[in-house]
């Protein structure tokens, strides 16, 4: 039986939520009709002096208050019949360049809960839900929730936390920012950064739209450019760095995206990614930010000083980051003994990243199994032990985004063909059997 103490309890915390969505629709009203903004450093005001600053209606503009005043958003003093924004109320409703304000959030609120019979009928069939199958106040609010925080720490502290990055960036570098929205990002390394080359891409026509805008009225059309492209097949190729931000996590194939990115990357190249940092277990997300974010199916994004306790989690690992100081070697011995027997390990990145004799001993000892598309030494010498390795599988390391691509390949298909007309032996061939002088040469 239940205990009616904890039934009312719950009872009272439900009614508050439920009050907190009625109320919201309130505060996106405050928002997109300038209420915020001019009572903003006004002082008190009566609901005349409200409506004739705003240009609206004395009645509604009442009724707005009255539900202000119920949220404890604004401030009412009966004797003088006054309304008032205080100015720390203001600084996270009424003022967009602050890294307080969450305007944003509210303003989407219309277009989330208009999705929920499309919401609904995926949640039975399985399938998806495009942006396009939301309103377009959607995109305008994410663009509005997100540029405060890339305005306070984009430039400021994001970019110098990645080694060589901004130094790139102040002699002239090639920038993709995937899933550029509104362009708020890609504007905002543009004009810090007036050397550099910057390349905005969004699938939501809109939004490019919007984001062209943006550059032109910030006076960046010079050296930014949007394009309507997908985050699996986004254009260019050979960029300094590569962005993600807050958009990972909508993508219906994350996976893709990120390979993309890792051909798109000159060598040096960095991949930057920005998601929500919440937690996979929900039990960890019961607070007010991680009832926003838990829904997002990416969950969160992991640092590599988590790593010692993931890897003994999962059943493989796929290696895509860039070689740097820090990643070079980073799945050394000790790395590689955290993983779980007949766990899977594949290389796609840099072949300095993994200690490679660790590799042989943990594969040869039939714990680990690796594919590697790229080898630390590299060209793999013909009698390595990965070549005759049991549990190993080499494949070859090709770039196929230049113009020479077809030909060589051409060339190379009919020289193979014409050898193998003459009895020769074939160029290139990958033996995959196995036998006793792996063993002894990983020894």
């Amino acid at each position: 039986m239940s205990d009616e103490n904890r039934v009312m309890e719950f009872l009272e915390r439900v009614v508050a939520d439920n009050a907190a969505a009625f109320a919201g629709v309130s505060t996106s009203l405050g928002i997109r009709l300038g209420l915020y903004e001019a009572m903003a450093g006004s002082g008190p005001l009566t609901s005349d002096e409200l409506a004739q600053k705003a240009g609206l209606v004395e009645r509604y503009v009442r009724e707005w208050l009255a539900a202000q005043v119920a949220s404890a958003y604004v401030l009412h003093d009966p004797e003088t019949n006054t309304y008032v924004l205080p100015d720390e109320h203001a600084a996270v409703l009424a003022d967009s360049s602050l890294p307080t304000y969450i305007g944003g959030g509210f303003t989407m609120l219309k277009a989330l809960y208009g999705a929920e019979g499309a919401l609904a009928s995926v949640y039975r069939s399985g399938g998806g839900v495009s942006w396009q199958d939301y309103g377009p106040e959607l995109a305008e609010g994410v663009a509005a929730f997100f540029k405060p925080g890339y305005e306070a720490v984009l430039v400021q502290e994001w970019l110098p936390a990645m080694e060589g990055v901004e130094d790139k960036l102040r002699r002239g570098a090639s920038v993709a920012d995937v899933g550029c929205g509104f362009g708020h990002s890609t504007v905002l390394m543009a004009k810090a950064f007036p050397q550099s080359r910057f390349h905005g891409f969004d699938f939501h026509e809109p939004s490019v739209e919007a984001a062209r805008k943006l550059a032109d009225e910030a006076g960046v059309g010079d050296r930014v450019t949007f394009e309507v492209a997908g985050a699996h097949d986004f254009p260019g190729g050979d960029y300094d760095l590569v962005t993600f931000f807050d958009c990972l996590h909508d993508l219906g194939d994350p996976g893709a995206a990120l390979r993309r990115a890792e051909q798109a990357l000159a060598d040096d190249g960095s991949c930057l990614v920005v998601e929500p940092n919440v937690s996979a277990e929900p039990g960890e997300n019961i607070h007010p930010i991680g009832r926003s974010f838990a829904s997002t199916p990416a969950g969160r994004v992991h640092g590599a000083a988590e790593l010692p306790a993931l890897l003994p989690t999962v059943d493989a690992v796929v290696l895509c980051a860039p070689l740097t100081d820090r990643t070079r070697g980073m799945f050394d011995a000790d790395a590689l003994a955290l993983l779980k027997d007949g766990a899977l390990l594949v290389n796609v990145a840099r072949g300095e990243l993994v200690d490679t004799r660790a590799v042989v001993r943990e594969v040869l000892a039939g714990r680990l199994r690796v594919a590697l598309d790229v080898t630390d030494p590299e060209p793999l010498p013909s009698g390595h032990p990965l070549w005759n390795l049991p549990g190993a599988l080499i494949t070859p390391h090709v770039g196929a985004f230049t113009d020479a691509f077809a030909l060589m390949t051409a060339d190379f298909l009919r020289r193979q063909l014409d050898r193998y007309q003459r009895g020769e032996e074939l160029h290139n061939v990958v033996l995959t059997t196995t036998g006793a002088e792996a063993g002894e040469q990983a020894a």
